[in-house]
């Protein structure tokens, strides 16, 4: 994702649940960054997001929203955010 100047490519492991027809995620690992005023670098990166699961036939199909975000030299603020999603399951 980008924003402005910034770019971050997150590479996470994450853990989803589900609690009835709602999903839940947490994901951790490393967020590759470029930023303008200094080369690209790696720092810790996460995403926390929750979801609703729509069972329509045999395909699972889900709504969710959630924060990414990255930690690392400054640049918190700047890759930080929300975001919404939708997807499947096959």
């Amino acid at each position: 994702y980008d924003s402005g100047d910034f770019t971050a490519v997150p590479v996470l492991l994450n853990y989803v649940g589900h609690v009835q027809q709602f999903r839940y995620s947490l994901g951790l690992g490393a967020t590759f960054a470029d930023t303008p005023d200094e080369s690209s670098k790696t720092v810790f990166g996460y995403r926390i997001a929750l979801g609703y699961v729509f069972q329509t036939g045999s395909t699972p199909f889900f709504v969710e929203g959630g924060f990414m975000g990255a930690s690392g030299s400054g640049i918190e603020t700047e890759l930080n955010g929300f975001f919404a999603g939708v997807g499947f399951r096959f």
